[in-house]
């Protein structure tokens, strides 16, 4: 999966309507991992390199029997257990 697309809320009240957030980096421990989530305008403006709307920071238990999906796979089974992203439509080119 290449992305999300979605309604973002910023915490000044800024409503973005498809914006485009995507998982850039994970680390962490088998029992642990995070991940930043960064959002951006458009997809386009994550595809230009430019500096994100907002970086959130969210972690999950991950599953690693065999078969799983990868672990970015995972990061976004895990947004979309989140209200706020559980509208989220998924972007795959």
């Amino acid at each position: 999966m290449l992305g999300i697309q979605h309604t973002l809320e910023l915490s000044n009240g800024l409503v973005v309507n498809n914006a485009f957030s995507r998982v850039e980096e994970i680390s962490g421990t088998p029992q642990w991992l995070t991940f930043t989530l960064k959002s951006y305008v458009s997809r386009e403006m994550a595809d230009s390199q430019r500096e994100p709307l907002i970086q959130e920071v969210f972690g999950f238990a991950p599953d690693l029997n065999e078969g799983q999906p990868n672990f970015f796979q995972q990061a976004y089974n895990q947004l979309k257990t989140m209200e706020a992203y559980q509208d989220a439509v998924e972007i795959t080119e």
